[in-house]
C-alpha cells in the first residue's frame, strides 16, 4: 500500500526530474537563440559587406572620371587627380572629427535596432 510519505517522495523526485529537464531545454534554448543571433549578426555583415564592395568600385570608377574631366578642363594631368584627393580628404577629416555624432552613433543605432527587431519575431 503506498502511504502518503512514499508519494510525497515519488512527487519529490518527479518535480526534481522536471526541474532538471526544465534547466537542461532552458539551456539548448539560450545556445539556440544565441546562435540565431550570431548567424544573423554575421549574414547582415557579408550581405552589407558585398554591397559595400561594388559601391566602391562605383565610386572608384566615377572618382576617375571626375578625375580625368578636371585634368582635361585644366589641361594638367596632376590637377584633376589632385582636387579629387583633397575632395576625399575633406571628406575623410570631417568624417573624423564628427565620427562620434555621425558614425558611432549611427551604428550603434542600427544594431540595436537589428537586435529588437530579430527578438520581436520569437
Amino acid at each position: 500500500m503506498n502511504t502518503p510519505e512514499s508519494e510525497a517522495g515519488v512527487n519529490i523526485e518527479q518535480v526534481i526530474e522536471h526541474v532538471e529537464e526544465y534547466i537542461e531545454t532552458h539551456g539548448r534554448l539560450v545556445k539556440l537563440k544565441a546562435v540565431e543571433q550570431s548567424s544573423l549578426a554575421a549574414g547582415a555583415i557579408i550581405s552589407n559587406l558585398v554591397i559595400l564592395f561594388f559601391f566602391l568600385f562605383v565610386l572608384l570608377f566615377l572618382s576617375l572620371a571626375a578625375a580625368y574631366f578636371i585634368s582635361d578642363y585644366f589641361e594638367k594631368n596632376y590637377v584633376g587627380f589632385a582636387l579629387i584627393g583633397a575632395f576625399y580628404f575633406l571628406i575623410g577629416l570631417i568624417l573624423f572629427i564628427k565620427r562620434e555624432s555621425l558614425l558611432q552613433t549611427a551604428i550603434s543605432d542600427a544594431m540595436i535596432k537589428n537586435f529588437f527587431k530579430s527578438n520581436e519575431q520569437d
